[in-house]
């Protein structure tokens, strides 16, 4: 009897313990899978942040090409 009691005295302790450290565990990778998805989101912001920048490059190129032209146009007037 005094052998069963310790038995499961030593159970319940061990199933104590190892139940935290799974919780801890999970907890860890919980938290190692945020940190993750947050830097995902971090880095696909960066990357429309540049096609933006890109873009608005693309077009003030655009429109310093169209001025360029105008004033080849107004100089190539004849009067």
């Amino acid at each position: 009897m005094r052998w069963a009691r310790t038995k499961d005295l030593w159970y319940r302790d061990h199933s104590i313990i190892n139940t935290e450290a799974h919780d801890r565990i999970g907890l860890e990778l919980q938290g190692e899978e945020e940190e993750e998805e947050e830097e995902e989101e971090e880095e696909e912001e960066e990357e429309e942040e540049e096609e933006e920048e890109e873009e608005e490059e693309e077009e003030e190129e655009e429109e310093e090409e169209e001025e360029e032209e105008e004033e080849e146009e107004e100089v190539n007037i004849p009067i």
